[in-house]
């Protein structure tokens, strides 16, 4: 009877195994700065391109098309910065006059800031600033009205959320204008163009 207790206990205590694993769990992380490809002359990227890897000459190549393009993003760089500040004054009786700058040959240059002050003839008189610049992007000339809003004793010129580009090698024109009619005095005007260029 002792024995069939002693069996019937023995079952009914549970029982814990415990097995060790033989494969390792370990995850090796290295700092490998060169990645080295053996025999393999090309990679394929998929349908924008083609990369050919050199390992003796340790070079790679890239097939780009207009139509399949190799997306790259230009660091920008102190040499890539554009500011100009440009002045024009009018004389009495002047109505217009203008200002301009070229851009270097091989840079598309792109204007993100346009502003500056216009101070305009006799207090007496009421005159209005007439301010544009005048740009040729892809071989399309075309004029950029700035605002001008009353500030203090003069005018304040801006661009309005506009971007304006202006191509390689071609001609910016700063244009500043009062209405034929209303000459007096003598009219100011300083504007700062500001932007960076994108190699072409």
């Amino acid at each position: 009877m002792k024995l069939i207790a002693v069996i019937a206990l023995a079952i009914a205590v549970p029982q814990t195994s415990y097995t060790q694993h033989t494969r390792s769990q370990d995850v090796n992380v290295v700092n490998t700065p060169n990645v080295n490809v053996v025999n393999t002359p090309t990679v394929d990227l998929g349908a924008s391109s083609i990369v050919g890897i050199n390992p003796s000459s340790n070079t790679v190549q890239v097939a780009s098309s207009s139509r399949e393009p190799v997306l790259t993003t230009q660091t920008l760089q102190a040499v890539n910065v554009f500011q100009k500040e440009l002045e024009i004054t009018l004389a009495e009786g002047q109505a217009q006059g203008s200002a301009s700058f070229t851009v270097p040959a091989g840079k598309l240059l792109v204007m993100e800031d346009v502003s500056g002050f216009a101070v305009m003839g006799a207090n007496s008189i009421q005159q209005f600033p007439g301010v544009s610049l005048i740009t040729t992007a892809n071989n399309n000339p075309a004029g950029h009205i700035l605002f001008a809003q009353a500030f203090g004793a003069g005018f304040q010129i801006f661009m309005f959320g506009n971007t304006i580009y202006a191509d390689p090698g071609s001609t910016v024109e700063l244009i500043f204008g009062r209405d034929s009619f209303n000459t007096v005095g003598t009219a100011k005007l300083n504007v700062t163009v500001s932007g960076h260029y994108i190699s072409q």
